[in-house]
């Protein structure tokens, strides 16, 4: 196999690696939680562990993160996200009941909800997010075509284990 194969090769499975990462459900539902701090946490009094991130990205506005770890083996995930505004400051769990500290009031959700919110978390943003998993299905489709693009065809492949194409 020639170099120029090799690297369409390696070129194209790198970017369908990516795109299939890109596609992959995370923590959060809207956000990226590589480019947020931890703000705040509690832990309810069912044991679900909670935190208050705040993201900021490059060119993008702030956005706020709260999650809920519900034990050892579960997966943190998204409840309730802002983009651009309320601020959120701080969390409270008491009385069974979540209680998220904002710039615009106080956010109160009972503890009961928090396993719904799970799968689909609440927006308290200024703005609409619905664009946010759109641009990360569209890159991802983008990425996988691209690797489709770039990789050599399969004829080509064929030459790999001593066999030499037709």
């Amino acid at each position: 196999m020639s170099i120029r194969t090799h690297f369409r090769v390696v070129a194209s499975v790198w970017l369908l690696v990516v795109a299939v990462w890109i596609a992959l459900p995370g923590r959060n539902t809207y956000g990226n939680p590589w480019m947020e701090e931890l703000v705040d946490s509690c832990t309810t009094t069912d044991g679900t562990r909670v935190r208050l991130y705040l993201g900021s990205g490059f060119l993008t506005a702030f956005w706020y993160s709260v999650t809920t770890e519900a034990g050892f083996l579960s997966l943190e995930r998204q409840i309730l996200y802002v983009y651009g505004g309320p601020e959120l400051h701080t969390l409270a769990c008491a009385d069974r009941q979540l209680r998220i500290t904002a710039e615009t009031g106080p956010i109160v959700i009972p503890e009961s909800e928090l396993l719904a919110l799970r799968k689909s978390p609440r927006n308290y943003s200024n703005a609409e997010s619905g664009a946010w998993s759109m641009i990360g299905y569209a890159t991802s489709a983008l990425l996988a075509a691209m690797a489709f693009a770039v990789a050599p065809p399969i004829r080509r492949l064929r030459g790999i284990g001593g066999n030499e194409c037709l």
